[in-house]
This record gives structure tokens, sequence and C-alpha cells, in this order.
């Protein structure tokens, strides 16, 4: 599978691509644990291009996912101004593969 996205590189509603897994902490919730960043992971051969300058900074970045990749893989958006909210769009969902440790 192949991911084409941008992200907002600086300032307010900046935005960065993590991979992940969401696992259950000790009192039965549903948490995300960051193994690392699309960048950290060679297998994913993320290939990116910057424009601008300062708050108006965007990446474009185009991967691949190989078959059975056992991550997910989500663009975060920090939030700006009053909003204290993340948002967080999810790019790549594995299938039962998530389920390994």
């Amino acid at each position: 599978m192949q991911i084409q996205t941008e992200t907002k590189d600086n300032g307010s509603w900046s935005q960065y691509l993590e991979v992940g897994k969401n696992t259950k902490d000790a009192f039965g919730d549903v948490v995300w644990k960051r193994m690392g960043y699309v960048k950290d992971f060679p297998v994913l051969k993320p290939q990116r291009k910057t424009e601008g300058r300062g708050a108006a900074q965007y990446t474009k970045w185009l991967f691949k996912v190989p078959e059975e990749f056992p991550w997910i893989i989500r663009r975060t958006t920090n939030p700006g101004g009053s909003d204290r909210s993340k948002r967080y769009d999810i790019l790549y969902l594995p299938g039962p593969a998530n389920d390994k440790e």
C-alpha cells in the first residue's frame, strides 16, 4: 500500500507522522503506545519534500507500507488557539497482525 500525505511542520496545528499500536493499560483502557516516527522505519522507505519556511512550512510524504506491517500509522495534529485536543488521522491500520507483541 502506498501512502501520500502532507504535514504542517511548525506553529499552531502542526502535524507529525507516528507509528505505534493500541494497548490496554492496568485499568483496561485503550492507550496509544508510540513505537517511533515514519522516518525511523527504514522498511517504509519514506521520501519527503519540504516547502516553505516558519509556520508556513509543509512536508509532502510518500512511503510504501509492506504487506503485513504490524503497526498503526497515524498523523497527529497538535492543537492551536483555544483548542486543546489533539486530532488523529489513521493512515494505515493493520489486520490481525497488530495483535502480535
